[in-house]
């Protein structure tokens, strides 16, 4: 299984997930034209077709490309049955109709969805190969009693640490918007992320930590928050809005990542 996360933050979201001959891209908030680019830039080798687009919420940051990559790609978009006026004219386009809990096939993928709690109905996702299982869970104010439990099957995680209280404090965003990310509805920060991950067991092999604030979080407050959580031989990575984070589980169950410079 292949994971590359083409973007992660406030002005765009995309990961493309492959195994075998199924390609899935969760989340469109990056053009096509930028996805193919970063990808081939990266991986050496041919954006592949892709098997379907799944949008986790109608936020623009996720869903503005959508239709576009599902036109450019001829591949279906699951979305939520009332979030699809979002998308726009989608009379080419085939839509499948996303639901939360529920668990679905795209190709040779089982992938399983969990309600989380954000301002727009939203989920967290596990995908599931033959041998490997990858977790996306971002864009959620407060942590689930039954999340740990979802992800735990997770050879790998894919997870929001959005902000730093104090430096979202001191942020230049308006007081509603301060409090609209520290909210329950909102978006995790660091030491809410460091709890979650504290739960999980067994730990996941690497954990990528998502959806950084560029104005309320610095990579480096992250990690010293959320590493003494995890045991010693997790790795954790910082992915990134402006280039792709690659991760490579191999066959034999070792998990190879390449951050791109």
């Amino acid at each position: 299984m292949r994971v590359t996360v083409l973007a992660s933050g406030s002005r765009g979201n995309a990961t493309l997930v492959e195994t075998g001959d199924t390609s899935v891209l969760i989340d469109a908030g990056i053009s096509p034209r930028v996805a193919k680019q970063r990808y081939e830039d990266t991986r050496q080798r041919p954006w592949p077709r892709l098997d379907a687009v799944v949008v986790t919420h109608l936020h623009d940051d996720h869903i503005r490309f959508a239709r576009s990559l599902a036109q450019n790609n001829g591949c279906p978009v699951w979305i939520r049955a009332d979030a699809t006026h979002v998308l726009g004219n989608t009379d080419n386009i085939t839509l499948k109709t996303l639901r939360a809990p529920s668990r679905f096939r795209i190709g040779c993928f089982t992938l399983f969805t969990l309600p989380i709690p954000h301002d727009v109905p939203q989920v967290a996702l596990r995908i599931h190969s033959q041998r490997k299982a990858v977790g996306i869970a971002t864009d959620l104010g407060h942590i689930p009693d039954n999340l740990a439990d979802f992800l735990a099957p997770c050879d790998s995680l894919l997870i929001e640490a959005n902000h730093d209280p104090r430096l979202l404090a001191t942020s230049h965003y308006p007081v509603q918007v301060k409090h609209r990310i520290a909210g329950p509805t909102g978006h995790l920060c660091n030491r809410q992320t460091a709890t979650l991950l504290r739960e999980l067991r067994p730990a996941p092999t690497d954990v990528v930590l998502m959806h950084l604030s560029q104005t309320s979080n610095r990579p480096e407050l992250a990690r010293e928050v959320i590493r003494p959580s995890l045991p010693r031989d997790t790795r954790l990575h910082i992915a990134h809005q402006d280039h792709p984070t690659l991760l490579d589980l191999s066959a034999t169950g070792q998990l190879c990542i390449d951050l791109a410079s």
